[in-house]
């Protein structure tokens, strides 16, 4: 069946259509997994966005029962028959819960928040299982998983206590960062997802220590 994707700048692409008549609307966004198709399609982190992979060997390995993340795919359909324009700036959502979904509902960015900071919208959003952020206290690179359009900037944050600690090194945008003073550390990625050699599983073991402290 023949669909039409177009674009919130007037540009339009003819498409096909598996899922039959209908139309969406939504985000359109890039995931650079190279594995985890069927995880993407049911992360509900990504209900109402159009997801397009950038990886050419999609479904190469199938599905199963196991690796479902809900009971439902969450992407919006490639379809639409009429262009409706689609707020892309979080700014425009008259509601906590539209301005979280906007903001990627990320612990970090309220974080960032809360100190007085703001976040800004990335011009390339970061997902995919396969995001290179650099420690800046260990100088350790850690391939991480990632889902999220924008992020705090750096400058915005004024309190001289907040330390960077984690920096994207596709773009430098920060990835984390930690109060000197208060049992405060947030990351900008997933580190309970472990794509790499559980990268990031020290930092279960950091936060929990602060509990016990």
């Amino acid at each position: 069946m023949k669909a039409l994707l177009a674009l919130e700048d007037g540009m339009s692409f003819p498409c096909r259509s598996f899922t039959g008549p209908g139309e969406a609307s939504g985000e359109i966004v890039f995931n650079t997994g190279m594995t985890g198709y069927q995880e993407i399609l049911t992360d509900p982190s990504y209900r109402g966005q159009m997801v397009t992979l950038t990886y050419p060997l999609i479904g190469n390995y199938g599905i199963n029962v196991e690796d479902v993340e809900s009971d439902r795919v969450q992407v919006s359909a490639l379809l639409v028959r009429e262009y409706q324009p689609f707020p892309s700036n979080h700014r425009s959502c008259g509601d906590l819960a539209g301005y979280l979904k906007r903001a990627s509902v990320l612990g970090i960015q309220l974080l960032g928040l809360a100190l007085g900071g703001s976040t800004f919208k990335l011009k390339f959003g970061h997902r995919g299982c396969n995001q290179p952020v650099k420690n800046l206290l260990t100088g350790r690179v850690e391939i991480t998983s990632q889902n999220h359009g924008f992020a705090v900037d750096p400058d915005s944050i004024k309190d001289k206590n907040v330390r960077i600690t984690h920096i994207n090194l596709n773009d430098n945008t920060l990835e984390g960062f930690r109060h000197l003073n208060l049992p405060v550390f947030a990351v900008q990625y997933h580190p309970e997802a472990s794509p790499g050699p559980h990268d990031a599983a020290y930092l279960f073991s950091e936060f929990t220590q602060m509990m016990k402290n």
